[in-house]
């Protein structure tokens, strides 16, 4: 029991660690200056485009930064999607590593789906109004709403693995229990 109380404890420590230095990553990305984050997606667009686009190196210089830049925008904002689907994924564990197994009945949605998204959706809020004080950059509502849905997406894919986990484990538990009937009666 001392055991799994330990473990627990550092489970607790290392996806509060884990949570904060991936906001802190987000921070830090959103700290990037206009130049510099335009340097940052344009060369995924760039690498996109050499490994997917037949001919791209025989384009003309103009055509292919044409290329690149259309597919900046796509690019930016599944990138900002992503890094909060990330957070979701681990506000919601972090926040799920606080309940008591005796609490987690009652306080289930609230605590996987609702809180870890409102502490979502205020950080993408705090991130942009970070923007705002970055040069070149904007804090944007379209980039909010994006920001929130990457959350929601992240806590979505959580629970539907966390389902479908307890779903196997159920059916393997039936399973033994099926065949200690079977060997009881042979």
């Amino acid at each position: 029991m001392v055991k799994k109380r330990e473990n627990r404890i550092v489970c607790r420590i290392l996806l509060t660690v884990l949570t904060l230095l991936w906001m802190l990553v987000i921070f830090t990305m959103s700290g990037a200056d206009k130049d510099e984050s335009n340097a940052q997606s344009g060369s995924i667009c760039r690498y996109l485009c050499e490994t997917f686009v037949d001919g791209f190196e025989e384009m003309d210089p103009e055509e292919q930064l044409a290329m690149e830049e259309a597919l900046s925008f796509p690019v930016r904002k599944c990138a900002h999607l992503t890094e909060y689907a990330i957070l979701g994924v681990l506000l919601s564990l972090t926040i799920s590593s606080y309940v008591t197994d005796s609490d987690s009945q009652k306080v289930s949605k609230w605590v996987t789906v609702t809180l870890p998204f409102i502490i979502g959706f205020l950080y993408a809020v705090s991130d942009e109004i970070h923007q705002l004080s970055v040069p070149g950059r904007s804090g944007q509502l379209r980039d909010v709403l994006i920001d929130s849905t990457g959350v929601l997406i992240g806590i979505c894919a959580l629970n539907l693995v966390r389902r479908r986990r307890q779903r196997c484990h159920k059916q393997a538990e039936e399973r033994y229990r099926k065949d200690e009937k079977f060997r009881k009666e042979q």
